[in-house]
């Protein structure tokens, strides 16, 4: 496996990765409709393009894994808590010594692989390197799978808030982990 930083050839498989990785998470708790609503809108291959075109501004990077050639995962870290990676949230943030994961997704044939947890890594060495203490992430209340993952390797519940999809309101919870004692399991 090849952890590496994505490319502007790389959103289109990105999209691919986030389409079927949201399918097999989220089809019981949203619903394939929203779910594909929910992709459409933050995965279209040209923001993506302009994203990954943005990394490194303001702590912000998106990274691929590869096996094989194949994007099989990714994961993007912003510059601000708010899921935007623009100049004022590099320049909100910039003083700042916390960083928020806002996506790390994974083909479901990889699950337990240990391709998110090389993700993980890899975000956190760069950050760490850039003086980033803290590292934030929001998931699902009731996403077992995506709890246990973030509770193995250090995170801990600092918050609760809820978000729409759909039309409906879902609970979701908000993670944080110190990046000196992030643990790779």
């Amino acid at each position: 496996m090849n952890v590496r930083e994505a490319n502007a050839d790389d959103a289109s498989a990105v999209a691919a990765v986030a389409r079927e990785s949201w399918h097999a998470a989220y089809d019981d708790l949203l619903s394939p409709s929203v779910v594909d609503e929910t992709v459409d809108a933050w995965y279209d291959p040209t923001d993506l393009r302009e994203q990954i075109a943005q990394s490194g501004e303001g702590g912000s990077g998106v990274y691929v894994a590869e096996i094989d050639g194949s994007v099989v995962g990714f994961a993007h870290v912003y510059g601000g808590s708010d899921g935007r990676n623009d100049a004022s949230t590099a320049r909100s943030t910039a003083a700042t010594a916390e960083r928020e994961l806002g996506r790390l997704y994974v083909r479901e044939a990889q699950w337990a692989r240990g391709v998110g947890t090389a993700l993980l890594d890899r975000a956190a060495t760069d950050l760490a390197a850039d003086g980033v203490e803290r590292l934030r992430t929001v998931v699902f209340a009731n996403n077992d799978g995506g709890r246990r993952f973030y509770d193995a390797r250090g995170f801990e519940v600092r918050g609760e808030r809820t978000e729409a999809f759909g039309g409906e309101r879902y609970d979701q919870l908000v993670l944080v982990a110190s990046l000196s004692e992030l643990r790779s399991e």
